[in-house]
This record gives structure tokens, C-alpha cells and sequence, in this order.
């Protein structure tokens, strides 16, 4: 890996051979979330042969890059500057995801998104009220959504908001993902307007039909996933905090999770539900839980014309 997330020279003449400048470049750019102000200019077009009149006629796509020193390594040398600069969040691993996805048997890309550290998920725990009657809460259609992008590449399990403290049972199951569905304070803060009495992150409210809201202090989740780090010797490859204005409640859980993500502004249910859906699908070609959900709330922002949905992503890391 480079130092500080910065391309290597085999990444840059990768990216160089496979994606020269053109449309293909700047597919892969917009793919990986990098702004057009930080990408650089294309090769112009050669003119076409001469008209009739004798001027230059109509411009002809460019050629095929050529080897490094050309054009196109010069081209993503110029990204690389973009990337180390730090123009662009978690932009090396962003641009080699979406590289992989286009090409997912790439050597180079697949060595890129399969870091130490970065391994594959394989178990999903999604947390929740139980709905209770006729009524499906978001709690059970988020679920749903997940079961149905897992597409049995990953094995997908419940746990009951009420017995998410549970050491035990985390034990048991041992998850690499936690996925919490709740829902949040306005302020996401606290129920007395940002005085949190010290607990830093508020409550993490669970609704159900039945019994209504069932508040779950984060500190508290936060403390009893740390003793779960503690007795299973690792500690979770990520959490996913499904609620609104999540941002400060997502920071008490980076020492149990390698990954947290979490939405720092409003959240409605149907966006939530399509993040979900939108994550998990992508987590067999962008086996890296940061980089997918970068890519899941780009397609869910896009699908859903919210593009706060993009700007309010948070991932942090442990």
C-alpha cells in the first residue's frame, strides 16, 4: 500500500494500461466519487483528415495509451498528485474499488481492496424492534433488503433491539458487521437539546408497534461491544449505524468496530432501506466496508435525487 493512502507507481501504470484518458478515465473518476475539479484534463482529440475545403476535418476519438511516460501515465500521475494531496477522501481506495469492480479478476486492483485489515465480510447482524402486528417498520423492510443483497454470499442474522447488549450472544454468533436500525433525536445528541449528561452520544432509539420506542444508550452499546472485543480477541470488521444525524453517536463505537458508518444528517425510512440494499450488494466486488458505502450512498443519492445523502455519509475509522 502507499504511504498515507497515496497510489503506487504499479497502481498508477495499472490505472495508466486499462483506463486511458477518454471516457473510460473519466467514467472510472465519476465512479469513484472525484469531483471534476480535481480531474485532470484529457488528451485533445487529433483532427480528423483534411475536408474538402482543405481545413481540418471532424476530431477522431484518441488512440490507445501507451507506456508509462506517455499521456496517460502522466494523466493519472496527475490524479495521483490529487489523491495524496488529500483532495479527495479515502480517494485511493475509492478509485481502486471502482477499478475492481469493472475489472474484478484485475490482480492489481483485487491486491488493492483485499489489504490486510480489509478482508471480505462474511456474517451480517441486523438489530431492530420486532414489528408487532400487521404494520412493517422499517425495521423489518431494511432487514428484508439486506437478506435480499446478500444474495447468499453472505450469511444474514436478527438480533432483537432488546438483547443487542448481549455479549453472549454476540459470542455466539460472531458477526463481522453489526447493522443497527434505529432512529435518532433530532440532534442525534441527546433528548434535552445537546445536554447529553455526559453519556457523548445520546440514545439509540429502537420502535416497535407494540411497545413503542425502546431507547438504547450508544455509550452503553459502546462499552458492552468493547468487552465483546475484549473476549472474542478481534473486534468487529464494522458497524453501520442506520439512523439519522448518527455522527456523533457513530464516534463512541471506533474502538469496537474496524469501520463505522453512519449518516450525519436527516435520514427518512425508504432512503435508509436503499442504502441498505445498495451496501450490502456491493460488498462482493468492493469487499471493503468504507469503499462500498462511499459507492452506496453515491447510487443511492443519485437514485433518489438526494444528494445530501452523499454529502452526509460519515465513515470513520478504528
Amino acid at each position: 500500500m502507499g504511504a498515507d493512502g497515496e497510489l503506487t507507481a504499479e497502481e498508477i501504470r495499472e490505472l495508466a494500461r486499462v483506463f486511458p484518458p477518454g471516457p473510460s478515465a473519466e467514467t472510472l473518476l465519476h465512479r469513484a466519487g472525484v469531483p471534476a475539479p480535481h480531474r485532470p484534463p484529457g488528451p485533445p482529440s487529433p483532427p480528423g483528415p483534411p475536408g474538402p475545403s482543405g481545413l481540418p476535418g471532424p476530431s477522431r476519438p484518441p488512440g490507445p495509451s501507451g507506456p508509462p511516460g506517455t499521456a496517460a501515465h502522466a494523466y493519472w500521475s496527475a490524479v495521483a498528485d490529487a489523491v495524496a494531496g488529500g483532495r479527495v477522501a479515502d480517494g485511493r481506495l475509492r478509485l481502486l474499488a471502482a477499478a475492481c469492480r469493472t475489472y474484478p479478476h484485475n490482480e492489481v486492483f483485487r491486491a488493492a481492496v483485499r489489504e490486510p485489515g480489509r478482508g471480505a465480510v462474511r456474517r451480517v447482524l441486523v438489530s431492530g424492534a420486532h414489528p408487532a402486528g400487521p404494520a412493517r417498520l422499517r425495521a423489518q423492510r431494511e432487514l428484508r433488503a439486506v437478506q435480499r443483497a446478500a444474495r447468499g454470499a453472505l450469511a444474514v442474522d436478527w438480533c432483537p433491539a432488546r438483547a443487542v447488549t448481549d455479549v453472549r450472544g454476540l459470542l455466539t454468533l460472531r458477526p463481522d458487521v453489526l447493522h443497527l436500525v434505529c432512529h435518532g433525536h433530532d440532534d442525534c445528541h441527546s433528548g434535552n437539546g445537546g445536554d447529553d449528561g455526559g453519556d457523548g452520544g445520546g440514545e439509540l432509539v429502537f420502535k416497535d408497534t407494540r411497545r413503542g420506542a425502546h431507547p438504547v444508550s450508544a455509550a452503553h452499546l459502546a462499552a458492552r461491544l468493547g468487552a465483546y472485543r475484549r473476549l472474542a480477541g478481534a473486534r468487529l470488521r464494522g458497524l453501520v449505524l442506520s439512523s439519522r444525524h448518527g455522527e456523533r453517536a457513530a464516534r463512541l463505537f471506533t474502538d469496537a468496530a474496524a469501520v463505522v458508518v453512519a449518516h450525519g444528517g436527516p435520514l427518512d425510512d425508504a432512503s435508509a432501506v436503499a442504502f441498505a440494499a445498495e451496501l450490502y450488494g456491493l460488498l462482493d466486488t468492493a469487499p471493503a466496508l468504507d469503499e462500498a458505502a462511499h459507492l452506496a450512498a453515491e447510487r443511492t443519492a443519485t437514485a433518489r435525487n438526494r444528494p445530501d445523502l452523499r454529502k452526509n455519509l460519515v465513515v470513520l475509522r478504528g
